[in-house]
């Protein structure tokens, strides 16, 4: 079984307190019966595409306790049948990828934020799951506990990311 990584994730802290933690999906473990392959630059890491039907998971420790808004990037097509499903301890947050887009280019980099906040008390432990159909593509999640926080008109480097702190904290 693959070493499961603990990391505490160190957030872009807003002047009003609140808290971003991005997940890069190309940092995550992938499942024996998984085949994801690098797509595309991402945010910072790769977009991960999957050759066939897999999952990732990773393991990471939140420090402040609250509510977080699931936000999660990705491609679409605008066919409908490309989707990633995100799980965080063991709760479904939807499927994300292939959706209708308004004004659609294809292929488009979109984010898309789960209808369900994320609630977690400090310093909990909280393990993510991206399970994708065959040519589903995921780049990132991040977590926002910052009700303004858009991804889309902010800076998403500027959230640093899990396994960079794991690998100096080593």
């Amino acid at each position: 079984m693959k070493k499961l990584f603990l990391a505490i994730l160190f957030g872009a802290v807003s002047l009003c307190g609140a808290a971003e933690y991005r997940i890069e999906a190309n940092a995550m473990n992938q499942s024996d019966d998984s085949e994801w392959k690098d797509h595309c630059a991402g945010t910072l890491g790769h977009m991960l595409y999957a050759a066939k039907k897999g999952s990732l998971t990773g393991t990471y420790q939140i420090p402040e306790a609250g509510s977080y808004a699931v936000w999660v990037y990705t491609q679409t097509n605008n066919e409908g049948w490309r989707k990633v499903q995100v799980k965080i301890n063991g709760m479904s947050f939807g499927k994300f990828g292939d959706e209708k887009v308004k004004d659609f280019v294809k292929p488009r980099l979109h984010w898309k934020k789960a209808m369900l906040p994320l609630k977690v008390d400090a310093n909990a432990v909280i393990k993510v799951e991206v399970i994708g159909n065959a040519s589903s593509r995921i780049d990132c999640i991040v977590l926002s506990s910052n009700p303004e926080f858009n991804p889309s008109t902010m800076d998403v480097a500027a959230v640093v990311d899990a396994t960079e702190e794991l690998e100096s904290a080593e």
